[in-house]
């Protein structure tokens, strides 16, 4: 499982056991350098050097990361997550297929293309990107800065133009040539639909750190195995809560079924009580920052608030749907 995002990227995967690759490293820092000479007054072929180094720099990084771990590029089927999906969305507008597939999964789908063909599909797209970047009139450019459009400002511009270049960094870095790449968010089981997340390489990472041993045969048997033994001990734990404490055992079994049957009212619920309180938080975050900023030599931003040009519309809530899917 392969998942990355702004900040970090997760690749948690099966070589014999159980392992993974934790790295603080995501396409927020790239749209950043890019942005910042931007509005400096650079707008030439600066921003996009600045992505250069950037990558440049993170690929050091990852390099002295696989280095210390020992690590090997490896083969087989990896399922690739949030930003990774979305590298692919964004190298669709301009190859709608790779290997003659449809690379970007739908719910019903899960087609996989070859590490090799994805990586020449992305650096054809950024070069593409640079391109159009260099011959982009000021004018254009200019718009694309102003634009407050959902979707279509130079920082959505940017945030595609990074993301995608540090997805290739990862498949160059962590994969062979013939692995097989599925990307892939959104699932159907039966009648149920759900969106698997970040969690699915944190579920694998947190068998890692438990030292659950996972051998080539019988992969699956050996790890339920191990969680059908720690659940054993919980249980107990559990019994022993509810002997103690029935009363409240009791409200607790009561909040956790009428939860799980109520998903969509729940997330209905959540959203409700976010725009309640957003006044309240909102001035609570200020008082931090105050604080913060008497504190510190640089300055707090708030990301989100009135003016921010990461968010020039404010803060986004997430729909009810978007909510329900993590809730199940």
């Amino acid at each position: 499982v392969l998942a990355s995002g702004g900040g970090s990227c997760q690749y948690s995967y099966l070589n014999g056991d159980i392992d993974s690759v934790l790295l603080d490293i995501g396409s927020k820092e790239g749209i950043d350098k890019f942005m910042d000479e931007v509005k400096g007054g650079k707008t030439g072929n600066e921003p996009l050097d600045a992505i250069d180094k950037w990558l440049e720099e993170q690929k050091k990084i990852i390099m002295n990361k696989i280095e210390v771990k020992n690590y090997q590029t490896i083969d087989g089927f990896v399922i690739c997550l949030a930003a990774q999906f979305y590298a692919a969305k964004e190298i669709k507008t301009i190859q709608k297929t790779i290997d003659g597939k449809n690379f970007c999964n739908d719910d019903n789908e899960a087609n996989f293309v070859s590490k090799k063909s994805m990586v020449k599909a992305a650096k054809a797209y950024v070069e593409k990107q640079r391109h159009e970047w260099m011959i982009m009139s000021a004018e254009n450019k200019q718009k694309l800065l102003e634009s407050k459009e959902k979707r279509k400002t130079l920082k959505d511009w940017a945030k595609n133009y990074a993301n995608v270049s540090i997805c290739c960094l990862f498949w160059e870095s962590f994969l062979k040539d013939d692995a097989d790449m599925c990307f892939k968010r959104d699932w159907q089981i039966e009648d149920v639909k759900y969106r698997n997340t970040w969690s699915a390489g944190w579920f694998l990472n947190q068998l890692r750190l438990q030292e659950i041993k996972v051998f080539k045969k019988q992969v699956m048997v050996d790890i339920f195995s191990k969680i059908q033994e720690e659940e054993k001990d919980k249980s107990i734990l559990r019994r022993y809560f509810q002997f103690k404490y029935p009363k409240a055992a009791k409200y607790l079994s009561d909040m956790s079924v009428s939860h799980l049957a109520f998903s969509e009212e729940m997330a209905e619920r959540l959203k409700m009580l976010a725009k309640q309180n957003a006044k309240e938080v909102d001035e609570w975050l200020k008082e931090i920052k105050n604080e913060c900023n008497k504190l510190g030599a640089e300055e707090v931003r708030l990301i989100g608030f009135d003016g921010s040009e990461d968010f020039p519309n404010g803060i986004r809530f997430k729909s009810k749907e978007s909510i329900e899917r993590k809730l199940i």
